[in-house]
């Protein structure tokens, strides 16, 4: 793509130079113009579109010539990414096709749309502002296409002048226009007069004194550049004036012309939209850009006969596309090296595809192992699973059931607590009663007082010594005795039969318990 890049170049600038010489001989552009009325119908129409069409082309090849020397000064990479942009670049190469089909045709007239030529230019100077605005140009070859452009520049301008003169009804030479018209003339008179001062001492001619290259810094370029913008802006107006002016003749008579002043509006409106400016007369603006490009022609030629320009001619850069060769060249020598590396390499791959075969083996081995694993796996976890239900169901019925045996033995409990109260209240009771017995038994053996003679008797007894008379006993009743005695035995077996009742229960809970 770098290559073909390098070729697209050269051809588009030979194309261009090819159809703005068919140009010049087809519609006699060398010529002197015609003045007069003439101009008003298809002849001016077709020295208007010549004209114009060789501005377009010059502009074209000026821009061309800075990719040219961009190119073969660059580095490799910004080479080589313009050769990534070949099919966009080439893309516009169908604009100058299709009017070198049109010049073997003879077709070529004013009928013909330049816009695609006008897309072309804008896009190959976009282009260049993005990817090659760093590099430096050749200041001969910046000049010469100076030159170049401003004499095709000052012709397109003389052509609209002559038709808009030839636009104008008699008797209007005191005009604004018409005076617009006779200054842009005579700066245009000016400016050739200084391209040819230029061109006589511009490098490639045999004439002595003349300098073999150009050297000037960058606000030299920029004031070269200042000037081709103050050109295209003039003849743009130029252009549109002429451009209505055409539209509105038809409907005028053969001796009738157009009022100066309607033209002098359509130009003010015409330079508001090109300049961009409101704050100025129209004509005045054109005046003041003629005047510029004048006073830096007019500097650059006096600076060229005074030779501050002349320089050596620089020595020759190595092309990127030289360079480029030069590291393919190497490449390509170290080729035979990369054969026996190459070789290595295969061997490698085959000893890498045999290990890699056998581990393939061993994986598809361990992945059936896997999925045997992986289905023991499942088959456990889902016994496990059964075995956990079948736990958790026993649990939860064991749980059920001991909630149960809590409560019958919490009831059991409380009927034994209440049996016990019951033998309590049994018991004392029968305490109470016994000792109502006792009392009662003990009152009877007391009996009634005694007779006179017990009286006597215990009298006398009673005057005895205490050691003669001896220890008195109360002795029970023998059935008071037996009863109470019944009454012990029944507490006694009722508190064991209490006991081991309690015993009992306790045991029988502590059975019902998981181990």
């Amino acid at each position: 793509d770098c290559i073909l890049v390098l070729l697209l170049i050269p051809r588009l600038i030979c194309k261009a130079e090819l159809i703005s010489k068919q140009a010049h001989e087809k519609f006699d552009l060398n010529g002197n113009l015609v003045q007069g009325t003439a101009l008003r119908g298809p002849p001016g129409e077709q020295r208007s579109f010549a004209s114009g069409l060789v501005y377009s082309l010059s502009l074209l090849q000026a821009t061309l010539h800075k990719y040219e020397q961009a190119l073969n000064t660059c580095s490799v990479e910004v080479f080589k990414r313009m050769g990534t942009l070949y099919s966009e670049m080439s893309f516009h190469e169908r604009s100058l096709d299709y009017f070198i089909d049109l010049l073997h045709k003879d077709q070529l007239d004013e009928t013909v749309q330049v816009e695609p030529l006008t897309k072309a230019i804008k896009y190959y100077q976009q282009l260049y502002s993005v990817h090659l605005a760093d590099q430096t140009e050749d200041c001969t070859m910046q000049l010469a296409d100076h030159i170049k452009f401003t004499q095709s520049a000052l012709d397109c301008m003389g052509v609209e002048v002559v038709r808009l003169r030839a636009f104008l009804s008699a008797g209007q030479e005191s005009s604004g226009l018409s005076i617009l018209l006779k200054d842009l003339d005579t700066s245009c008179s000016d400016i050739r007069q200084f391209c040819k001062k230029i061109r006589r001492r511009m490098p490639g001619t045999d004439v002595a004194g003349v300098p073999t290259a150009l050297s000037f810094d960058a606000s030299v370029s920029e004031a070269l550049t200042e000037c081709r913008r103050q050109l295209t802006r003039v003849v743009a107006v130029l252009q549109e004036v002429a451009a209505a002016g055409a539209q509105m003749v038809p409907s005028l008579g053969e001796q009738e012309g157009l009022n100066a002043l309607k033209l002098e509006d359509i130009v003010c409106k015409v330079v508001e939209q090109v300049y961009g400016s409101h704050s100025m007369d129209g004509p005045e603006l054109l005046r003041q850009s003629c005047s510029s490009v004048i006073a830096t022609m007019n500097k650059m030629a006096t600076v060229m006969q005074e030779g501050e320009y002349d320089a050596e001619k620089p020595p020759r850069k190595t092309p990127p596309v030289e360079m480029r060769a030069s590291t393919v060249r190497a490449e390509m020598t170290d080729a035979e090296g990369l054969g026996v590396k190459l070789e290595d390499r295969e061997t490698v791959i085959k000893e890498v595809k045999r290990s890699l075969k056998i581990k393939g083996e061993e994986l598809s081995e361990a992945h059936v192992r896997l999925s045997l694993l992986e289905k023991k796996l499942d088959t456990s976890t889902k016994d496990a699973d059964e075995r956990v239900e079948k736990i958790q169901t026993k649990l939860d019925e064991s749980l059920a059931q001991l909630k149960k045996k809590e409560k019958e033995f919490e009831e059991t409990m409380d009927a034994l607590q209440a049996d016990i109260d019951q033998l309590e209240a049994e018991k004392s009771e029968l305490k109470q009663r016994i000792h109502n017995q006792s009392k009662m038994t003990i009152e009877g053996l007391r009996g009634p007082p005694a007779s006179g003679i017990a009286s006597m008797v215990q009298g006398s007894t009673g005057g005895l010594s205490p050691t003669l008379a001896g220890p008195t006993q109360v002795v029970d009743s023998p059935l008071l005795r037996q009863q109470v005695e019944v009454q012990r035995l029944g507490i006694k077996y009722l508190k064991n039969e209490n006991n081991r009742l309690k015993v009992k229960k306790v045991l029988i809970s502590f059975r019902t318990f998981q181990p």
